[in-house]
């Protein structure tokens, strides 16, 4: 488990009005060390769990268990030259969150990755608090504020499930779900882009949401 506020990057990302601020690059080897080993996984690829920081006191007993995120950076590895400089980060990140996870549970170098996807669900679905809570985070209320400019900013959005779960007993009678289109995100995105005025050396992601079919090969340039 990662704490979202410790490591070497803490002073990279400062998260205020409304921007994305770096007071230096951010490299890969300067993220954590990957939580996870495994033969024939090479050195460029790290993998962590980002547990949710938020209290169940407040949010419902499942909360731990549900908000959390699996993160898969890699290493850019750029074509041999003469110069190894870069002014830009050296790693791409994917943030698996299928129940949803808050922004303030990220860590900053998730925030800082050159390219980032997120996979989140689209629609909330919620019981009542002493059942669970809020089981699925949205995008409506919360994948809409991992995509601002000075949150995670993925450059896709990719839905994840949302499909619908044969459910029985009280659950299926208790159950409440909000539905959310792509268009309706792409149309909140839009919003979202008009009333931001982009600042010089500040540059932020245009969010595209897509649901994938089965077998679709997506490429994030």
């Amino acid at each position: 488990v990662i704490d979202a506020w410790a490591g070497p990057l803490d002073s990279l990302a400062q998260r205020g009005n409304g921007k994305r601020k770096a007071s230096r690059q951010a490299m890969f080897a300067d993220l954590p060390d990957s939580q996870v080993t495994l033969p024939g996984l090479p050195e460029s690829v790290k993998i962590f769990y980002l547990p949710a920081r938020e209290s169940a006191l407040w949010n419902g007993p499942a909360w731990p268990e549900l908000h959390g995120a699996v993160v898969i950076a890699w290493q850019i590895i750029p074509p041999h030259s003469s110069s190894s400089a870069t002014s830009e980060p050296d790693y791409d990140v994917i943030l698996y969150s299928p129940h949803g996870i808050n922004p303030t549970s990220l860590p900053d170098w998730t925030l800082l990755a050159r390219r980032r996807v997120l996979l989140h669900c689209m629609d909330r679905q919620s019981l009542p608090f002493l059942m669970g809570g809020c089981v699925a985070l949205g995008f409506a209320k919360n994948g809409f504020k991992l995509c601002e400019p000075a949150s995670f900013n993925p450059h896709v959005y990719l839905a994840t499930h949302d499909e619908r779960k044969k459910a029985s007993g009280l659950v299926a009678w208790l159950i409440k779900r909000e539905d959310c289109s792509v268009q309706q995100a792409q149309g909140m995105l839009e919003e979202l882009w008009r009333g931001h005025q982009q600042v010089k050396g500040q540059e932020f992601a245009r969010t595209q949401v897509k649901v994938l079919d089965v077998g679709e090969v997506f490429h994030v340039v």
